[in-house]
């Protein structure tokens, strides 16, 4: 863990010594530019070139954002989504920029006598398809994310179901039940397993009236002091 830190801290350094030497380079690039005969015209020559450039400071910038915020302590599962949605935009931001903003704005300028309508750019054309998967791999990392909190906290939960004794008891399969009280195989299967934050009372009632049952026939709990302090009480 201590090596992960370290190697994070590393690169958002990296990441920053990155981003002010292109940024350098680009200040003292129109610098140069400005004083040039006739700068107008070529620092709009300039600015059409490089507009890409903004848009792969940004994800550079976002990199040493994230390095830090990791370095710092911050779990990944905080980190990697908002990180990773940004910096594929950023990306493919870049990516079009370079292949159909810079070769139009450089035929505008032109008047329309020279210069393609796109660039045929294989690296950036794959960054900017890098890009879009990194956005689309933060909105499923996210829903892991969300996946994998909700099972830990189904696997935390005090309460157990104890329906499947009372359907052995009562000689009921669980498709018989489901037809009973109108829920779908899969919810009550969802119920008997326990993979549920909770139950409507109308439902309990249901299973209650098919079974002939109370509700503590279903339901067990073992004591825990520390439930009492459980965050999800303000939820009820």
């Amino acid at each position: 863990m201590n090596d992960d830190l370290q190697h994070s801290r590393w690169l958002a350094r990296l990441a920053t010594m990155t981003f002010c030497v292109i940024a350098l380079v680009i200040v003292t690039e129109a610098a140069i530019v400005a004083v040039a005969p006739r700068s107008a015209a070529a620092l709009a020559f300039l600015l059409a070139f490089r507009a890409p450039v903004p848009f792969y400071l940004y994800a550079l910038w976002t990199m040493r954002l994230a390095f830090g915020r990791i370095a710092g302590g911050e779990v990944f599962s905080t980190v990697l989504p908002s990180s990773l949605t940004r910096l594929g935009l950023a990306l493919a931001l870049g990516a079009t920029a370079t292949v159909f903003v810079s070769p139009l704005a450089l035929r505008l300028m032109g008047g329309y006598r020279h210069g393609a309508y796109a660039a045929f750019d294989p690296s950036a054309i794959t960054i900017g398809l890098a890009g879009l998967f990194l956005v689309i791999l933060s909105r499923l990392f996210s829903r892991a994310v969300m996946l994998q909190n909700e099972l830990d906290e189904i696997s935390l939960m005090p309460i157990r179901v104890t329906l499947d004794t009372v359907l052995t008891n009562r000689k009921m399969t669980g498709k018989q039940l489901a037809q009973a009280v109108g829920l779908s195989e899969t919810q009550l299967s969802l119920f008997r397993s326990g993979k549920v934050r909770g139950i409507r009372f109308a439902t309990l009632a249901r299973l209650c009236a098919a079974l002939d049952c109370r509700p503590g026939d279903l339901v067990d709990y073992d004591y825990n002091p520390k439930d009492l302090h459980n965050d999800d009480a303000a939820d009820t």
